[in-house]
């Protein structure tokens, strides 16, 4: 079984409201998550096909940005996923990986 770490840095303030993560494998959603800011989670016990969304906004101020990374050394990710670090300065972000395990 594979494993893999999601980062999200958020810089510029806090988010207005929570940060939101959901693990899909098929149709099924394996993992839904709020988070207020930043963090690190480390998902295990991979196997097979996955899709992760992570989406929410951006602090209010001017230097607001988010930064998502995942890493990458126990999976696939795939050519249709959004860029391994993806980097969001919009109000509000959701970026999409689709991988393998």
């Amino acid at each position: 079984m594979a494993s893999t770490t999601l980062k999200v840095k958020v810089f510029g303030g806090t988010p207005p409201f929570s940060l939101k993560i959901m693990l899909f494998k098929g149709n099924d959603v394996v993992k839904n998550i709020n988070k207020p800011g930043s963090f690190e989670m480390t998902l295990d016990d991979l196997s097979g096909n996955y899709s992760l969304i992570v989406s929410g906004p951006n602090p209010m101020s001017g230097d607001r940005k988010t930064i998502i990374s995942l890493d990458e050394t126990e999976i696939t990710l795939s050519p249709d996923s959004d860029p391994n670090p993806a980097t969001r300065t919009g109000k509000v972000y959701m970026v999409q990986y689709f991988f393998k395990a």
